[in-house]
């Protein structure tokens, strides 16, 4: 049989491109065994036999192999920095070498946007953006997106942006990070698309600049709105952002789904600081989950809050107040945090703008949580609807401090008015004596 030795060579091609490639040799033995690149360890050789087009084999660009692909091609690129800005206007996979700075880089210079899709049935996998303006930009009419692997860091804008004539169906991310920008991880803006979202095991962290440096930020327009509505974010964080970890002005029929927000919203020179911000406008919303997750030290308290209730872990409220929101009132029904710990944190969980007496969010349940260990307060409730808080552990065995409270002397966290809290559970939920999740201590009286 024959045996392929392969040694890897790292070259200075055309255009400054510094890739990594291998030679070949062939030695010919009579025992049946093989040896491919596939087998060496951290390989970062693109080796897919289903590569249609490879680069810098075939060609000495990314952009010239993907201008001379055709539709559903796949365009394979070695390890190597690549000082390009691409666009993908055709339905093709590009497939980088991996997302280490050692894998597949296309390389910036603190301008521009990195790559532009700019049609459907694309995919993007095993490649690192860095140093443009916006890493990513999807600003057209698209469905089926596919990014997997995909890094796109230390940006000076953001790592993606989602324009104002984006209309996308069907966006999934899967092990990407948009993390280390100077700025946002992902902007969606005002008048943008979106259905069918699906973000797993993705990272959102260590955004932090001005005027905005939050995980994922979606804006909203009252003349001209658009939506963000069937999204799910899963096994995902949004750590070390400076103001929010998720700032949203649109959302439906979303679940976040054991997310971990820690030290998000930590900006001294902010007053707006929150690990998760869900501030609707211009419209009817409904079917919020935020569940299996843990959200701690975020929402700093900063001497420019204008008012000490609002700084927050969680922060969920649809604007119908003023002469700004009063004219074009949004509204939000159905709100569920479940099997979720917030601790550590100025307050836990607020619902409504302070002071504003919005009529909504209702149908709120919060419930087989723990909201323990924050500063002013585990619930606050501005709205002109009751809150559900049921079964959720206080942080002490006599549950949360209210006057509605049957112990005489209550010792967890405090919630306010119009916030029903009883039963309560005696235990943390999901630790030590009570791993199933219960609620112990039935009606605690």
């Amino acid at each position: 049989m024959q045996i392929i030795i392969r040694v890897f060579i790292t070259i200075m091609v055309a255009g400054g491109v510094i890739v990594t490639g291998c030679q070949k040799s062939t030695v010919t033995s009579s025992k049946e065994s093989s040896i491919s690149l596939a087998d060496v360890p951290g390989s970062t050789h693109n080796t897919s036999s289903s590569c249609d087009h490879t680069v810098p084999n075939d060609y000495g660009s990314i952009q010239d192999a993907i201008d001379n692909a055709s539709s559903d091609d796949v365009v394979c690129v070695d390890a190597g920095t690549f000082p390009e800005q691409l666009t993908i206007d055709k339905a093709l996979t590009l497939r980088g070498s991996g997302y280490s700075s050692s894998g597949t880089v296309l390389e910036g210079t603190d301008s521009g946007t990195g790559l532009e899709v700019a049609s459907s049935n694309v995919t993007v996998e095993k490649i690192r953006i860095e140093g443009f303006n916006d890493g990513i930009e999807l600003s057209s009419a698209m469905s089926n997106l596919l990014f997997k692997d995909v890094y796109s860091v230390e940006n000076t804008t953001r790592g993606m942006t989602i324009g104002g004539g984006a209309d996308l169906t069907g966006i999934t991310m899967d092990g990407v990070s948009f993390s280390h920008n100077e700025g946002d991880g992902i902007r969606a803006s005002t008048a943008s698309k979106v259905e069918d979202l699906t973000i797993r095991d993705s990272h959102f962290d260590s955004n932090s600049g001005s005027p905005a440096s939050s995980g994922i930020e979606v804006y909203q327009n009252s003349s001209n709105p658009g939506y963000f509505t069937n999204v799910l974010i899963k096994h995902t964080t949004f750590n070390n952002n400076g103001e929010k970890g998720m700032y949203l002005e649109k959302l439906n029929n979303a679940t976040f789904d054991n997310i971990t927000v820690n030290s998000s919203g930590t900006n001294s020179n902010y007053g707006f600081n929150n690990g998760i911000d869900i501030n609707l406008k211009y419209g009817d919303y409904e079917n919020i989950t935020i569940k299996n997750s843990t959200i701690t030290n975020s929402g700093l308290d900063s001497p420019d809050a204008p008012n000490p209730l609002f700084p927050a872990a969680i922060a969920i409220k649809a604007r119908d107040d003023g002469s700004t929101y009063g004219t074009n009132p949004a509204t939000l029904i159905g709100v569920n945090i479940v099997h979720t710990t917030i601790t550590d944190n100025v307050s836990g969980i607020r619902l409504g703008e302070p002071g504003k007496e919005n009529a909504t969010p209702t149908n709120v349940e919060i419930t087989n949580s723990n909201i323990y260990d924050n500063v002013r307060y585990g619930v606050i409730n501005e709205t002109l609807s009751k809150v559900s808080a049921t079964c959720d552990y206080w942080g002490h065995a006599t549950g949360a401090m209210h006057e509605d409270n049957p112990k005489k002397k209550p010792k967890g966290d405090m919630v306010t008015d119009g916030v029903n809290f009883i039963p309560w559970s005696v235990r943390q939920i999901g630790q030590g004596q009570n791993p199933s999740n219960a609620c112990v201590g039935g009606n605690n009286k």
